[in-house]
């Protein structure tokens, strides 16, 4: 294995490698995310293409919808509101003296 490359650099300080995971959560976070995402748009692209005979009637119960649309909103919200008070942690490291 090569020594010379390194994902992450030397730390100068402390609370440096903290902050490199926290940025590579946001990252890995923000890929996550993304290529979900993705593959849903291709998945409803394929799905309901208009040359196929597909019933594209509404045949679920509200309950359903309303489930979907609050794990699809509240998931990440949680998530998120996780990685804020993480990053808020550290700040408040950093500002307060040793």
């Amino acid at each position: 294995m090569n020594d010379s490359f390194r994902l992450l650099p030397e730390t100068a300080s402390r609370g440096a490698t903290a902050v490199d995971y926290l940025s590579l959560a946001l990252l890995g976070i923000g890929v996550v995310f993304s290529v979900g995402i993705c593959l849903a748009i291709v998945f409803f692209v394929f799905r309901y293409w208009h040359t196929r005979k597909v019933n594209r009637e509404s045949s679920h119960s509200k309950a359903l919808h309303w489930s979907i649309e609050l794990i699809w909103s509240l998931g990440p919200l949680i998530i998120l509101i996780g990685v804020f008070f993480w990053g808020g942690s550290r700040l408040r490291r950093r500002a307060s003296p040793p």
